[in-house]
């Protein structure tokens, strides 16, 4: 080999005449007009030209260590970088090293001549002008869309589908299922590789083993249906999965977590409590009782925006025991009235396992009928044996997972009581004295997942249940 013909192209240009196809007939037939018949092709099809880790430039980088090159050809300066650093990084370090010629099928230059150097260089500028404009006009375009509330680009979260219709992002309503378990569970105190682990069960969607992604996914504002821009928030176009409230906590429990603090926090109600007035979280406070001979100090649950002087709130002054004990005792009922268990959850229940059920029911369908089809052009010899195994141990862990996730639906909707976030509940009362105060609060976050405390003596508490 004596020339080493190389192509790329990302995605954005093959709309834009820089096919594969195109590049490769163009650089033939200039090889064809100055008689050069010994050639090899290397092509980095869907590679970004901002970076030099491409495999087919590795390929071409060793050949040409190895002395098997003399003349690189490209169709166009910018199918090698759009970075001048990178193109003069090649040109002086590895081509000129090599005593390696560079050509252009589109551009007046020829490296082996002085003037040729020069005229590479004005154009690497050129190049990297061109890159630095594209990229200033995507990242305006971005923040466009952000403004606007419209999701702008890249890989689909995950729980969403894109709508080319619509133009949003629409919820899948399996995988939206399981996100919401996911944000649940992970309030409910388990931690992120557990959660990864539990996902990749029940969804072969995605690759869940890495505690890292799951993180990633807890901190995606795109859930609670908003969008990140820059170090703000904005309200999108499309639908939340989680509620806003629940996602907020999610980011307390992470920093929490991160601080190296208990999951559960010190007190027994620690980061369940909201104002049922404003909104916000409720803290822990010492307050001294001066009407009391001596003073004493006594503990309460106050809301954090009543506690800040410049802010007002109608809410009040909670004594910690008798707020705890009325949660405890709504908690302990779970054991006694099955029927109260179903009105109470039931009501609360925002979204239905119906639309999840019928999704997994057709995805089982779809593949069971791959399955068949994989069998049969087995049987007339279309496939070997190797294929098969492959694409039929793929679809059978597709079938599993789908499997699991439609049994835990079913049970959502036949029997909320079974539900898995609600361990052993029902003999809370049976046990409650032996626990510890941590076993107590991470039972509690088992069942529930915010509460809301009212000033209304008829109706103080709203505990929203884990579902």
């Amino acid at each position: 080999m004596a020339v080493a013909l190389y192509c790329r192209v990302s995605t954005d240009e093959q709309a834009q005449g820089f096919s594969i196809l195109h590049q490769t007939e163009r650089m033939e037939a200039f090889c064809a007009s100055q008689g050069w018949p010994d050639y090899e092709l290397f092509v980095d099809d869907g590679w970004t030209g901002t970076s030099l880790k491409r495999p087919g430039l590795a390929r071409l980088l060793q050949q040409i260590k190895a002395g098997c090159v003399h003349t690189v050809l490209v169709y166009k300066l910018d199918r090698l970088s759009r970075r001048q650093k990178d193109v003069l990084y090649l040109l002086e370090d590895v081509f000129e090293k090599h005593r390696v010629a560079f050509r252009s099928v589109t551009e007046p230059f020829d490296t082996s001549t002085p003037f040729g150097k020069a005229m590479l260089g004005m154009l690497a500028v050129f190049a990297q002008l061109e890159r630095d404009t594209i990229v200033e006009r995507s990242r305006f375009g971005k923040h466009q869309r952000t403004r606007n509330g419209l999701w702008y680009g890249g890989p689909e979260p995950y729980g969403y589908q894109w709508s080319a219709g619509e133009q949003q992002l629409i919820p899948n309503p399996v995988q939206a299922e399981l996100v919401r378990q996911m944000f649940q569970r992970f309030l409910g105190g388990q931690s992120a590789l557990s959660l990864a682990k539990w996902m990749a069960e029940r969804s072969s969607d995605r690759q869940f083993r890495n505690h890292k992604s799951l993180m990633y996914m807890l901190e995606n504002p795109v859930y609670a249906g908003m969008l990140r821009q820059g170090s703000q928030l904005v309200n999108g176009l499309h639908e939340a999965i989680v509620d806003p409230e629940t996602w907020r906590q999610v980011q307390v429990e992470i920093e929490h977590r991160r601080s190296g603090r208990s999951a559960t926090g010190r007190y027994l109600l620690s980061r369940l409590l909201v104002c049922g007035v404003c909104g916000s979280p409720m803290k822990h406070i010492r307050a001294t009782d001066r009407r009391s001979d001596p003073p004493r100090q006594r503990n309460y649950y106050l809301c954090s925006r009543k506690h800040h002087k410049t802010k007002s709130c109608n809410s009040k002054y909670y004594p910690q025991e008798a707020l705890e004990q009325a949660v405890i005792a709504r908690v302990k009922r779970l054991a006694i009235s099955p029927s109260w268990i179903e009105s109470e959850m039931g009501a609360q229940t925002q979204y239905s396992c119906d639309d999840a059920t019928t999704t997994l029911e057709e995805q089982l369908q779809s593949i069971e009928k791959k399955l068949e089809k994989w069998y049969d052009a087995f049987e007339t010899g279309a496939v070997d044996k190797n294929q098969l195994r492959f694409r039929i141990e793929s679809l059978e862990r597709q079938q599993s997972a789908a499997l699991l996730h439609l049994e835990e639906a079913r049970q959502r909707v036949l029997a909320l009581p079974r539900n898995p976030s609600l361990p052993q509940i029902h003999f809370v009362s049976e046990v409650w004295s032996a626990l510890t105060n941590e076993e107590r609060a991470l039972l509690i976050r088992a069942a529930v997942s915010k509460i809301a405390v009212y000033p209304n003596p008829e109706e103080p508490l709203q505990l929203h249940w884990n579902v």
